[in-house]
């Protein structure tokens, strides 16, 4: 189910995939000079998807089966760089 919720928030654009952006690395674009670290994506059997910020890590949950649930995570993207 994960691959059907990533599939349709890609299909999404740009706004859904600047969220996502926010929520895995803190920040709301690219920097300049990219990134230090390449992100990662880890699927994990989790309740809730979450991010390490520091090392660009995303790490989703491969339990959800909703895609409001999914996308609830995105909506706390409050903490950043900016």
């Amino acid at each position: 189910m994960t691959f059907e919720i990533l599939r349709h928030t890609g299909s999404l654009g740009q706004k859904t995939l600047k969220r996502i952006l926010k929520f895995a690395t803190g920040a709301s674009r690219k920097p300049l000079l990219g990134f230090s670290m390449n992100p990662t994506i880890q699927f994990a059997e989790v309740m809730f998807s979450s991010a390490s910020t520091c090392i660009n890590q995303l790490i989703l949950s491969i339990k959800i089966v909703d895609y409001d649930v999914f996308d609830m995570a995105f909506l706390n993207d409050f903490f950043g760089l900016e």
